[in-house]
């Protein structure tokens, strides 16, 4: 075995030479500080392809983990971290989570998987090997229970931060509402911790584009005939600066934004696991998460199969409860921190 991981070694050591010339990207002198952006986000725009083939070494060639002894195993796991690199991918492990075998077994599973092809650029990307699926404790080096988590890990209830003169709670109707707006994505929250008020308002994006900036104090300078053809955004404006004001007038301020794709994408896992029933229908939508374009390949099949109403109410449940957790995560990160984040 040992000479057929030596040939396997060497077949990786000559992948290096398989890595594709830079690309021409013509640009003007001002630019090119930005030539290695510039090149990482042309590579996000082309399909990306599966190691296999960006390699130039099939992924059959790597014997299982049980028929390598262990230098064998920290030898190929050497060999694929340095073809990696030169490729500009880096594997992220979390320290202690697998041993070396199960490092090697997981690598080697990415060789079926798509990722895109970076072209000349000094960019990293950087691909995570964590179990998702369960917390773990690098301290302890072990995986923990959602109990043993939040009882290490505490979340405050939000009635704590109340003050004593100002009783307000964040009322449920509150809640519903914020997850309502943040699932639109053209929407994000402030919630004052001390009164329960709540402001909702476009994101700095939208704003942007009504010409509304939260470093812009001053006035339009447009004539009498401008504000008279558009009144309606005058009157918007108008709104949208006095919910800045009051906003700006709290003492403390938690911001609430959409869930992140990963957590957006547990929605849909969830979804799944817990609704969708033992069946042909299950695999369909564990393979559509499985394939790229994860998220319009499950709007595709929820919205034409029997279980769309179900999604709508497990979604709008599963965003009410993504607020509350971010209120209460975000006050106890505001603890050590400004409350403007």
């Amino acid at each position: 075995m040992q000479k057929y991981v030596d040939q396997l070694l060497e077949m990786l050591q000559e992948a290096h030479n398989n890595r594709p010339a830079p690309r021409y990207i013509e640009l003007p002198e001002e630019m090119e500080c930005l030539r290695d952006v510039i090149d990482m986000e042309m590579s996000m725009e082309e399909d990306e392809q599966i190691m296999e083939n960006i390699f130039g070494v099939q992924q059959i060639y790597f014997p299982p983990e049980n028929r390598l002894s262990d230098e064998q195993i920290r030898q190929l796991i050497q060999g694929i971290l340095e073809l990696w690199r030169v490729f500009q991918y880096e594997a992220d492990f979390r320290k202690g989570e697998f041993t070396e075998r199960e490092q090697y077994t997981k690598l080697v599973e990415q060789w079926k998987k798509s990722h895109p092809l970076l072209k000349g650029t000094n960019g990293t990307w950087h691909i995570e090997m964590f179990d998702y699926e369960q917390i773990w404790d690098e301290k302890e080096r072990r995986y923990l229970t959602d109990e043993e988590y939040f009882a290490k890990n505490p979340l405050p209830k939000l009635e704590d931060f109340i003050t004593e003169k100002n009783t307000a709670k964040i009322s449920d109707e509150q809640i519903s509402e914020m997850a309502e707006m943040l699932d639109t994505g053209y929407h994000v929250c402030y919630v004052n911790p001390d009164t329960g008020e709540v402001e909702i308002i476009f994101t700095d994006e939208m704003l942007c584009d009504y010409g509304i900036s939260w470093d812009d104090d001053e006035e339009d300078e447009d004539g009498g005939d401008e504000e008279s053809a558009h009144g309606w955004q005058d009157e918007f404006n108008a709104d949208v600066k006095a919910q800045m004001a009051r906003i700006y007038s709290w003492q403390r301020a938690v911001r609430i934004e959409k869930p992140e794709s990963r957590e957006a994408f547990g929605f849909m896992e969830n979804f799944v696991d817990e609704v969708i029933p033992e069946g042909e229908l299950k695999k369909q939508f564990w393979n559509a998460l499985s394939k790229k374009h994860p998220f319009r390949n499950f709007n595709h099949m929820v919205h034409n199969c029997e279980y769309r109403e179900e999604w709508f109410k497990f979604k709008k449940n599963a965003m009410k409860e993504y607020v509350r957790k971010y209120i209460n995560k975000s006050i106890q990160k505001a603890k050590q921190n400004d409350w403007f984040h």
